[in-house]
C-alpha cells in the first residue's frame, strides 16, 4: 500500500511539473506572436516607397528630387504598381506623357505629398490616351498650370476630389484608359457623342460612387457585370 502510494504522490507532482512547463510555453508563445504582430504592424503603417533611381531618365531629362519622388507616389498609389511602370516605359503611351509632363512642364508645381497626386495623374492620361489635343473645346485648360477641378468638363466636391466628368460632343477619341478606375469619388461619368474605340475598360467596375455612366454613341464595345449599376 505503502510503495502505491509513494508511486500515486510521484505521479501528481509530476503531472503538476508538466502542467507548468505547458503553462511557461503557452505564455511564451502568447509573447511571441504578440512582438509579431506588434512588428507587422508598424511594417504596415510604414509608407510604401519605389527605388526611382533606375527611371532617372525616363523622360530624356533626368529627375530633379521632387520628380523621383512624384514618381515613386504615383506608382504606389495605384492599384496596379507594376502595370503602371510598365506602361511609363513606353515613350509613346499616355502614361508616359502624363508622368513626364507633370515632372517637367507642369507650372502648378505638383508635389509629391499633395493628397490629389494620384488625381491629377489619372486625368492626363485620360488627356494624351484621347487625342485631348483635337478636342472641340478651345477653353479647356487642360494641361494648364491651373488646378485639375478648373479644367473644362471638370467638377470637384468642396476637398477637391473629382466627382463628374462630363464632355459629351467634344471630338473625343482614342481609349478609355484604365486610369479612369483610380477616380474613386467619381459619381457621374459623360462621354457620349465622341470617337472613343476599343472596349470598355473594366476598371469602370470599380468605380463604386458611379451613378451616371453616359458612353453611348461611340465606337466602344464589350458589356460591364451585371453587377455593376
Amino acid at each position: 500500500d505503502f510503495g502505491q502510494w509513494h508511486n500515486y504522490i510521484r505521479h501528481k507532482v509530476a503531472m503538476r511539473s508538466v502542467t507548468k512547463i505547458l503553462c511557461l510555453i503557452g505564455a511564451v508563445m502568447l509573447r511571441t506572436d504578440s512582438a509579431s504582430g506588434a512588428t507587422a504592424k508598424k511594417k504596415s503603417n510604414k509608407k510604401k516607397t519605389f527605388d526611382t533611381s533606375k527611371y532617372s531618365k525616363l523622360c530624356g531629362t533626368a529627375f530633379n528630387e521632387n520628380g523621383h519622388k512624384l514618381f515613386s507616389r504615383i506608382v504606389t498609389a495605384s492599384r496596379h504598381p507594376t502595370t503602371t511602370v510598365f506602361s511609363m516605359e513606353d515613350t509613346a503611351s499616355p502614361q508616359h506623357k502624363a508622368i513626364c509632363w507633370m515632372a517637367h512642364v507642369d507650372k502648378s508645381k505638383p508635389k509629391f505629398n499633395d493628397s490629389n497626386l494620384l488625381q491629377r495623374y489619372s486625368l492626363l492620361v485620360f488627356y494624351f490616351a484621347t487625342n485631348g489635343d483635337k478636342w472641340f473645346n478651345k477653353k479647356q485648360r487642360w494641361t494648364s498650370g491651373e488646378h485639375e477641378c478648373k479644367w473644362f468638363g471638370v467638377k470637384c466636391n468642396q476637398s477637391k476630389r473629382v466627382v463628374e466628368i462630363g464632355m459629351g460632343f467634344n471630338n473625343i477619341g482614342g481609349v478609355i484608359p484604365r486610369e479612369i478606375g483610380d477616380l474613386t469619388m467619381i459619381k457621374i461619368l459623360d462621354l457620349h457623342g465622341n470617337e472613343l474605340t476599343s472596349v470598355i475598360p473594366i476598371r469602370i467596375t470599380e468605380l463604386k460612387r458611379l451613378e451616371v455612366l453616359m458612353l453611348h454613341m461611340n465606337g466602344l464595345f464589350g458589356a460591364l457585370s451585371n453587377e455593376f449599376g
